[in-house]
């Protein structure tokens, strides 16, 4: 390239060029550097956004787990009330009923409520089991909400920690540090 040149001011004149597209390419660099520096940020904190929604919607998931769980715990107890009422009413009208037949047919009559009772007893034996079945899973359900909700908590509280996160201080201080060469050089 040297050979071609006619004279030394065409030569300084392309060194002159040169230097130019070099300093400007080196401009153009730290922009770009920057530039990504800054989207690397918003990027952080767009995802620490993400966590933190996420978070939201887990402890908002565990609460509605929570209520749901109170709800089917009351209708479980308003059940067992029921069955009780009914269960009362029941053997008071069977009581009843067998007074007058015993009066009248003291052997048929002692067989009659005996089967009834039998039944009704195997009956609400068997509701009692359905109903401590439902217990358990409720109390584990209930149990599974709760831990959902403190996970949930504490996946909020990791998440505001990191608020302050060190990608984005380590990508302040790099933009720093690209600027000083920047000033020392000019």
């Amino acid at each position: 390239v040297v050979a071609r040149l006619s004279s030394l001011e065409d030569a300084k004149a392309t060194c002159l060029a040169c230097f130019q597209s070099l300093d400007e390419a080196q401009g153009e660099s730290s922009r770009l550097r920057a530039r990504t520096a800054e989207l690397e940020a918003e990027l952080a904190d767009r995802a620490q956004q993400v966590e933190e929604l996420r978070a939201r919607q887990r402890m908002a998931e565990a609460q509605w787990a929570s209520q749901a769980t109170e709800l089917q715990r009351l209708h479980l107890n308003k059940e067992v009330y029921l069955l009780s009422q009914v269960d009362r009413t029941l053997t008071e009208t069977l009581e009843a009923e067998a007074a007058p037949a015993q009066a009248a047919q003291a052997e048929e009559a002692a067989e009659k409520p005996a089967d009834a009772l039998v039944r009704l007893l195997d009956c609400r034996t068997e509701q009692i089991h359905l109903l401590e079945q439902q217990t358990e899973q409720l109390q584990a359900s209930l149990a599974e909400a709760e831990r959902a909700r403190d996970e949930a908590k504490y996946q909020a509280l990791v998440a505001r920690r990191d608020a302050g996160s060190p990608q984005r201080a380590g990508a302040e201080q790099q933009l720093r540090e690209e600027a000083r060469p920047e000033r020392e050089g000019s």
